[in-house]
């Protein structure tokens, strides 16, 4: 099919007992990492330096898609794993 990749990987989803969860794809990896301005540190001298450190850290939302063949114990984990 146009735009897949055929490859010699299968990867599963497992958690709690749940396991051999086909996963078709993955989408959305990705993080970034802003740096901070401002003047940070100082030299051997006590002269001011201008420093950037890193920032917080921002992630992508990710998609996780799987084959559905019935079984409603994913389902059901994920709701128990939702719950307030």
């Amino acid at each position: 099919m146009p735009g897949e990749y055929v490859v010699a990987s299968v990867f599963y989803f497992e958690a709690d007992g749940i396991t051999e969860k086909f996963v078709q794809s993955v989408t959305g990896l990705g993080a970034k990492n802003n740096a901070t301005k401002g003047v940070r540190g100082s030299s051997k001298n006590g002269k001011t330096l201008r420093q950037n450190l890193p920032g917080q850290a921002e992630f992508n939302n990710v998609t996780i898609t799987m084959n559905y063949n019935g079984d409603e114990s994913l389902h059901k984990w994920f709701l128990a794993c939702s719950e307030d």
